[in-house]
């Protein structure tokens, strides 16, 4: 599971299926939108990230085995999910900033990977 903060909801819990994802991305590029699409299904979690009208990073994380897929093998396989119907996506704006920060938090490599809380020394950190 990939927490994110959420920003400015623009759509929320829609089913992509019944959406023509690449003329919706169309209309994000034109429109200068700057945010993710979320896509949470079954078989995983997926976040195309968009800054001021471009695609700047995909990444979608199998709920299996915890594999990560980036850039077009991402995009393809939230495609496919979302084509099936097994998906909800939510789409959030943000400002150009916190988008480029979600980009290096989950292109980023792990420091500490699903550790308990109480276990971390967030200020030695």
């Amino acid at each position: 599971m990939i927490f994110l903060p959420r920003g400015v909801s623009v759509r929320q819990n829609v089913n992509p299926a019944r959406i023509n994802i690449p003329e919706a991305m169309e209309k994000l590029r034109v429109g200068a939108f700057t945010g993710y699409l979320r896509f949470d299904a079954q078989q995983g979690a997926g976040v195309i990230i968009f800054k001021s009208g471009k695609l700047v990073s995909a990444l979608f994380v199998d709920s299996d085995s915890q594999s990560r897929l980036i850039a077009y093998d991402a995009i393809s396989r939230i495609f496919e999910i979302a084509i099936i119907g097994d998906a909800i996506l939510n789409i959030y704006r943000l400002v150009p900033q916190l988008a480029m920060e979600i980009h290096a938090l989950l292109h980023g490599k792990y420091v500490y990977k699903e550790q308990d809380l109480k276990l971390i020394n967030v200020r030695g950190l």
